[in-house]
This record gives C-alpha cells, sequence and structure tokens, in this order.
C-alpha cells in the first residue's frame, strides 16, 4: 500500500506542478483562458490555455478576448469605426453580427498558446473535489514517508 500511495503521490505532485506552472502568469496580469470552440483554429486549437491581458488601445488584426451576452468569446478585431470593434473567428467565414466597445474587452490575447493542457484546467475547475482527493493522497505520502509507517493505536 505505501508503494501505490508513493507513485499516486508522484503523479499528483507533478499534476499539481503543472496546474501551478500555468497558473504563474497571473502574477504579471496575464489571465488563463481555455480555448472552448474552434472558432479561432489553427491559431488556437480547441482544448488549448491562451492567456490575455488588458491594455488600453488595441488595433485591427489584434486577437482579443471580450465578453458578449455574459460569455467570454476570443476572435480578432478586423475592423475599428467610430471606438466600435467588429470581430471575426479566425475559422469563421464572415465577422461577427454584433460590435463591441472598449467597455467589452477584457484584453489582448498574447502570443502563447499550450495546447491540450486546457482540458486538464477545464477538468480540475469542473470537478474542484479532485484538488482535495490529491491533496490528500500528497499529505498521506508525506506522512507515511515521514514517520516510516502509519500506526493506529490501539
Amino acid at each position: 500500500m505505501k508503494k501505490i500511495i508513493s507513485i499516486l503521490s508522484k503523479i499528483v505532485s507533478f499534476l499539481v506542478i503543472v496546474y501551478v506552472i500555468t497558473v504563474l502568469p497571473m502574477l504579471l496580469n496575464y489571465h488563463p483562458l481555455v480555448v472552448l470552440s474552434g472558432s479561432m483554429e489553427p491559431t488556437y486549437k480547441v482544448g488549448s490555455l491562451i492567456y490575455y491581458k488588458s491594455r488600453n488601445n488595441y488595433k485591427e488584426n489584434d486577437p482579443i478576448t471580450f465578453s458578449l451576452h455574459n460569455n467570454i468569446v476570443t476572435h480578432r478585431i478586423v475592423k475599428i469605426i467610430d471606438n466600435e470593434y467588429t470581430t471575426k473567428g479566425d475559422a469563421n467565414e464572415s465577422p461577427d453580427l454584433e460590435t463591441i466597445t472598449i467597455d467589452n474587452i477584457k484584453g489582448k490575447v498574447c502570443r502563447i498558446s499550450i495546447p491540450y493542457i486546457g482540458y486538464y484546467l477545464k477538468y480540475l475547475n469542473d470537478n474542484t473535489y479532485l484538488v482535495i482527493i490529491m491533496l490528500m493522497i500528497i499529505s498521506v505520502d508525506i506522512l507515511i514517508n515521514k514517520k516510516g509507517d502509519i500506526y493506529v493505536e490501539e
């Protein structure tokens, strides 16, 4: 049993390290976002992790993340007229029907895109109880390795 806990702990530790590395850019005000649709393929593939950062100005061809009707969307600016931004997904044939304003824009998407890792982060986010289980596995492994064996006093 000790060996199984040790192996599980190593796997979980690796998964925790991956998670921590993906959220570290938040210290520099980069916000992580999981790509859920194919509207920006091939630039950003479904399941990828991307980051956006708030700015004061945006220009045509900038990929941006914005909110519209309680949805978070990442598309590219294709036209700016009178402080209204027309956007379009790279994989879409035509521009989005609604324009947005600077108030809708959350930030410009940076060049970093990490494929597939978004699936893992979304799964963890949707199943937060797994984080507790992961921490319990690591804790048990630490207790076992620190004390040698866990004894139950009779």
